[in-house]
């Protein structure tokens, strides 16, 4: 085979290898504003819940708040709390947060290893504030732990003939950057 000939097939090679690499996409980032967080909150609340039979809680008006630093999200909740065995009732508000992670089974962010940053109520002895906050750590487990907080369509997951998966969350102060990898 002369050179010119050998050189044409491996340009035509070379051509045909780099124009299918051209049709790969590569991942894609979406960005998930605070705003969309917040609904999401929003939709679970208010709520009520009686920890051991023994205090009524409600918590109502969620608002959200992402901590890139250690990747994060909090929602301070307004908390009302009615011991069963009394009749009084404090007011004032928890702030309960997580650690944002990609759930593949249900295709969205979740919350993990949920934790009550703090308890502030109103009128409250420390003795049952303690207590207060012991109920409160097993309410916060049951209300945030593999809570889905963004879900992903099934359009979302399909572009140009390819199917994406994500695979990575960078958390910014007010928004959650999802990478999608496509599925080879």
């Amino acid at each position: 085979m002369p050179f010119h000939r050998l050189r044409s097939a491996f340009l035509l090679f070379l051509l045909l290898g780099l124009g299918a690499c051209a049709s790969l996409p590569g991942p894609r980032d979406v960005v998930v504003p605070l705003a969309r967080l917040q609904s999401a909150a929003e939709r679970k609340f208010p709520l009520s819940q009686r920890p051991m039979d023994l205090i009524d809680i409600r918590l109502s008006n969620p608002r959200v708040a992402l901590y890139p630093e250690d990747n994060r999200i909090s929602v301070t909740l307004d908390a009302r709390v009615a011991p069963a065995f009394t009749r009084r009732v404090w007011q004032g508000n928890f702030v309960l947060s997580g650690t944002l992670q990609l759930d593949a089974q249900q295709r969205s962010i979740v919350v993990v290893q949920p934790r009550i940053d703090r308890i502030a109520l109103d009128g409250i002895d420390p003795v049952l504030a303690s207590q207060v906050a012991l109920a409160a750590g097993a309410l916060a487990g049951n209300i945030l732990q593999d809570m889905p907080l963004v879900s992903f369509a099934s359009e979302d997951l399909h572009y140009g003939g390819s199917t994406f998966i994500p695979v990575s969350i960078a958390t910014q102060a007010a928004v959650l950057v999802v990478t999608f990898a496509a599925i080879k």
